[in-house]
């Protein structure tokens, strides 16, 4: 029998009963959800068992889907019921794995579920999985039970999964068109269910650690037999229960205990089932967990050093928490695609986590515009008068140190200019990696320009080779044969490249922040040649002009459409004559395929001005037509 701790204190408050009472059957079952919100306070945690994100499915008391950055799919649990036994009160959970229609993982599965995966209503069925059993059972890997003991305080999880799950079709599977998909007596199934499954176990595991700040007190893990499933000729499945030696399957069963393991264990089944091999076994009589005994994974697993990331354990089991530099995420994209709208999604995404984030800037032209645009909840460096991925190539490392010593941020986002080739900045990068860890690369993309702008430009192709995430971007005007036109192409230029489609450039930081650890050489230093074309050999260049005198909205808006040599993009801050006598009003403006839009601009207190930016520009014709209305060279 184990013995409880002396002095042992469990901190339940955070989803428990305050009076350390029975727990109700809500919960109970909002309690993995619940934990992992609490434990991913800490960023710490979230890069620890690599955390993206949850969603609670709508309809599903304790229900949620939830992504890992290791895998590209989908994890969704769900509780099936609640019980009790003696006093432990037990939830049920079921462990769905719901793979991207790309992953290989598809090839593993059984033949119906594979088919699913490539429908247009996958990722919306995958959503709302917990309502839709018959969808969802094609998916399921394994088993969580939840056990809560509250005299003497104990918790416990258990996990119960098929080392793969198989179904042997009996008949085979054969195809008019494409022969045998299955060989007769071959596997129309083999899916690795228990490593799948474990992976969602170690992330609940490590968060009952990190909020009840122990770590376990016992382990356990038992294996026995399963029998083998068949696909019958009529389509149906049956289990074969006797079924022996190379043909039996094998199921793992895995107990981990935090507080009083002795009164929990006395109330649930963690005897050996018949036939069982009793694989390992930790018992504890102090808070020094006696790990050698257990398999190798086991021991390896979050669960034993959420509850101190600040140990010499935790840091030497994951040498990742170790590293204080603060990521940094290069946003790159042609002109007018949306970087910095994209860019203030993220500043908004970080500040609602109380992150401190620092922006550079860099624009084409001596003075910035797109530093206005963003909230004031970041310090945002320009660099001005140049391209960072050439003319200012050096300056980079210079303000990464200004504001890590400055202001000691958690995250930096470099905005490059809108003609920047982010593989001239490969030599720069290598020099920063002592400043910053290097996040990823994310091209954003115009999805109504964009096969045009690819097709004309080396820069906008090299833009998308050097991304780890590509974002389409203003999808809402492009049509969808255009975005699936515009997606092809950049799977043909990245293979590799995450893509999301998006409008307003809206998409969730989760599903990039945090995701490129280990990929090193995949995004930020991949192996291409040293020289690449920059915007100055395509002949892209800016004009800037001074803008002393107020202008009217309409005259604003013919010079921006009637600008001579057909710009890409014409930005600007200039000084607005108002219908009222006397009235002036900062006006900022942004002109860029063919849409201009105008916004009033509060707190300007420098020259008015107007930036015009194209490929082999006529700076004359440019003076003469900005004339008319007061410009000036300086």
């Amino acid at each position: 029998m184990l013995r409880p701790f002396s002095g042992f204190v469990m901190l339940t408050d955070f989803f428990m009963p305050p009076s350390g009472g029975a727990a109700t059957a809500g919960q109970l079952c909002a309690l993995p959800a619940n934990a992992i919100a609490v434990a991913c306070r800490d960023d710490r945690f979230r890069r620890l068992v690599r955390w993206l994100g949850l969603a609670r499915c709508q309809g599903a008391e304790g229900a949620f889907t939830c992504r890992v950055a290791d895998m590209p799919g989908v994890f969704g649990l769900a509780c099936e019921e609640v019980c009790s036994s003696g006093c432990t009160q037990q939830a049920r959970f079921g462990i769905y794995y719901f793979p991207h229609a790309d992953e290989q993982l598809c090839d593993a599965m059984r033949l119906d579920a594979a088919v699913l995966t490539q429908h247009t209503a996958y990722a919306a069925r995958v959503r709302g999985f917990a309502t839709d059993p018959d969808f969802a059972g094609l998916f399921r890997t394994g088993t969580l039970d939840v056990l809560y003991g509250s005299v003497p305080a104990a918790f416990g999880l258990r996990l119960v999964a098929e080392n793969r799950l198989r179904i042997r079709c009996d008949a085979g599977l054969y195809s008019e068109e494409t022969g045998w998909v299955v060989e007769p007596g071959g596997l129309e199934e083999d899916l690795p269910a228990l490593l799948l499954s474990r992976r969602i176990y170690d992330v609940l595991g490590a968060a009952l650690s990190a909020c009840l700040q122990e770590a376990p007190v016992f382990f356990s893990r038992t294996e026995y037999g399963c029998g083998l499933r068949h696909r019958l000729a009529d389509g149906s499945v049956r289990l074969d229960e006797r079924a022996e030696g190379a043909d039996a399957g094998r199921r793992t069963g895995e107990l981990l205990v935090w507080g009083n393991a002795g009164s929990l264990t006395a109330d649930i089944d963690t005897g050996p089932k018949p036939g069982a091999e009793v694989l390992s076994y930790v018992a504890c009589t102090d808070c020094n967990v006696q790990k050698g005994n257990m398999p190798e994974e086991v021991a390896a697993a979050p669960c034993w050093v959420a509850h101190d990331l600040e140990s010499e354990a935790c840091g030497r089991m994951h040498p990742v928490l170790n590293d204080r530099r603060p990521a940094l995420v290069v946003v790159s994209g042609f002109l007018g695609s949306g970087k910095t709208t994209f860019l203030n999604n993220c500043i908004e995404y970080h500040r609602a986590r109380e992150r401190f984030v620092a922006v550079i800037q860099n624009e084409m032209g001596a003075t910035g515009v797109d530093g206005h645009l963003l909230g004031d909840s970041a310090s945002v460096l320009a660099l001005d008068e140049g391209c960072v991925c050439c003319t200012l190539a050096g300056s980079l490392a210079a303000g990464v140190r200004d504001l890590t010593a400055r202001f000691n941020p958690q995250v930096i986002l470099l905005e490059t200019t809108g003609l920047a080739n982010p593989l001239n900045l490969l030599e720069e990068m290598g020099s920063l990696r002592e400043l910053v860890r290097l996040e990823c690369m994310v091209t954003v993309v115009d999805a109504a320009n964009g096969i045009s702008t690819l097709s004309d430009s080396e820069v906008a192709r090299d833009q998308i080779r050097g991304a780890d995430v590509v974002v389409c971007n203003k999808c809402d005007v492009a049509g969808p044969q255009a975005v699936a036109a515009l997606k092809d192409a950049v799977q043909g230029l990245n293979p590799r490249a995450m893509i999301h489609t998006t409008e307003f450039g809206s998409v969730h930081p989760a599903l990039f922040m945090d995701a490129g650890e280990g990929r090193s050489g995949s995004g930020l230093m991949p192996a291409v040649p040293a020289a690449h074309a920059d915007h100055r050999h395509e002949g892209y260049g800016a004009v800037r002009f001074f803008m002393p005198r107020p202008v009217s909205r309409e005259q604003l808006r013919q010079a921006v459409q009637q600008c001579p040599g057909q710009p890409f993009r014409i930005k600007g801050i200039v000084t607005s004559a108002g219908q009222d006598e006397g009235l002036r009003e900062s006006l900022l403006v942004q002109h860029v395929a063919g849409r201009t839009d105008f916004e009033l601009l509060g707190g300007f207190e420098g020259k008015p001005f107007v930036v015009v930016i194209g490929k082999n520009l006529d700076d004359e014709a440019l003076y003469s037509h900005w004339q008319r209305l007061g410009a000036t060279r300086e």
